[in-house]
């Protein structure tokens, strides 16, 4: 290279040095409007990927079933930080889902009921339920110890025991007009002829001749009708007896129950399967409501019949699988590791004696 052209390029190169202050660009905080960047609004876009931006944005749209949205990239490329960022903010405009409960099939308790409630309802109705089986607890039994109770049951047995009696008499005075007598045993009614209002001894019938012998079977076999014709009119009455104690006991228990609820009923409305089941409930309660009354076990200890098998009271649990209570807008779950449990949940076992059993509901 020559003098002149070794002078030209020393020339341009310094012409084209840049001081070091002109490396960065400077801003004056003060020019700005905010005081630190959380004043500023979230940005909704992201800078650059528009094309796979709105992909993501037309995947995001398709609802029907059987449509995915693949996101590939380099890791730690952001990929998925920017999709969940960008599902997260649709999301919140999209309406809430249903809470979701399982509940007790008492007609057949290995299938539970689903049942889909507005958002936060579940969590109400399980709390409802809660408290429904507390005020049952307490109050049945107190309703069967309770003095209408007591006396209005009372009679009900005094009145049978009446009535019974009445029967034995009026049948004592048809079989003593033909000198015969009955007597009561453990194995029901026994008639045999009498003299005087004494039975006839195995001596005396066999020192009788065959044809009053005759008679006396002859007579036996008529009175034999009668007594058969009272010992179904005693068990007539215990029956409508028994009946009527049911129907006392029913009364009672629905005394306590309807009042909670109907409540319930009232609250939830809206929802069939909610006040379907209220109505199992109800019926259920009432045909079990011997559980729940106070029973006598060893000794003079008093203990309820629910508080004695509390697996038993497990029957009236509300199960809530889905609470979307707390959510604003429509879910948006991340989960690293989709596997068929982890989408979609089990069922967990517990061995007792050697036998593995879910909890019911």
């Amino acid at each position: 290279m020559s003098p002149d052209e070794s002078l030209a390029l020393s020339n341009a190169q310094s012409a084209n040095k840049l001081p070091v202050s002109a490396l960065r660009k400077r801003c004056d905080p003060d020019a700005l409007e905010f005081k630190s960047t959380d004043e500023l609004p979230d940005l909704q876009d992201v800078i650059g990927q528009p094309r796979a931006f709105r992909a993501l944005e037309l995947g995001s749209e398709l609802s029907g079933p059987g449509y995915n949205t693949f996101v590939l990239g380099l890791p730690g490329s952001g990929r998925t930080t920017l999709s969940l960022e960008y599902l997260e903010r649709k999301a919140v405009n999209e309406p809430v889902p249903e809470d979701w409960c399982y509940v007790n099939d008492f007609d057949n308790p290995h299938k539970p009921k689903a049942i889909s409630l507005p958002a936060g309802k579940g969590h109400e109705f399980r709390k409802d339920m809660v408290e429904l089986l507390i005020h049952c607890e307490r109050e049945i039994p107190r309703a069967f110890e309770s003095e209408e109770y007591v006396n209005e049951r009372d009679r009900l047995v005094a009145d049978l025991k009446k009535n019974q009696e009445a029967e034995f008499i009026r049948l004592q005075k048809y079989v003593e007009k033909y000198n015969f007598v009955i007597s009561r045993t453990p194995f029901g009614f026994v008639l045999a002829p009498a003299v005087g209002g004494k039975p006839l001894t195995p001596e005396d019938l066999e020192g009788l001749s065959q044809e009053q012998r005759s008679k006396l079977e002859q007579l036996h076999a008529k009175l034999g009708e009668e007594v058969e014709k009272t010992l179904k009119k005693l068990r007539d009455l215990e029956r409508s007896a028994a009946e009527a104690l049911s129907k006392l006991n029913e009364r009672t228990a629905l005394f306590v129950i309807v009042p909670v609820i109907q409540g319930m009923r009232e609250k939830f409305a809206a929802i069939e399967g909610v006040i379907a089941y209220l109505d199992e409930i109800q019926q259920d309660m009432v045909f079990n409501t011997n559980q729940f009354r106070p029973s006598m076990q060893e000794g003079s200890e008093r203990s309820s019949g629910a508080n004695a098998d509390k697996s038993w009271i497990k029957r009236y649990s509300v199960n809530l699988l889905v609470d979307n209570s707390g959510l604003k807008g429509a879910p948006v779950i991340l989960e690293n590791h989709p596997s068929y449990t982890n989408l979609l949940g089990r069922i967990e076992h517990e061995a007792i004696m050697g036998v593995t059993r879910t909890d019911s509901p």
